[in-house]
């Protein structure tokens, strides 16, 4: 009776498991843009700048043991995490920004593209 009840209530384990994943060894992602605590202004520039040069840097100095390194920005999108915007703003921003799904779609491109390989290495990854 707990397993039925169980099985009806929660959602079923997942498909992709840590038993079926496809070889991700060598492989470092870094995530840039967005604000990550850092600030407004200049500051998120400078931050993601940085993690573009450090990926081109590791790669440069790593790229020879297989390890491959790229940074990918999920872009701007529209999500509520402008809850205290004029309504003015938040409409300006709803035309420029794009659906939040595309931050996962460049995410699940950079970490599991078969197009990723060691000739992109230090690529910075942007749909």
């Amino acid at each position: 009776m707990a397993s039925v009840l169980s099985k009806s209530f929660f959602i079923p384990p997942p498909a992709l498991t840590e038993s079926n994943l496809p070889d991700q060894s060598g492989k470092v992602h870094i995530v840039t843009g967005g604000y990550a605590g850092v600030g407004l202004g200049d500051g998120v520039r400078d931050v993601e700048a940085g993690n573009l040069y450090l990926a081109a840097e590791t790669a440069r100095c790593y790229g020879k043991q297989g390890i491959i390194i790229v940074a990918w920005n999920p872009g701007n999108l529209r999500t509520e995490l402008q809850p205290h915007c004029p309504w003015y703003h938040k409409a300006v921003l709803w035309l420029l920004f794009h659906p939040a799904v595309y931050g996962t779609y460049t995410e699940l491109y950079a970490r599991w593209s078969p197009d990723i390989t060691q000739s992109q290495n230090g690529a910075y990854v942007v749909l």
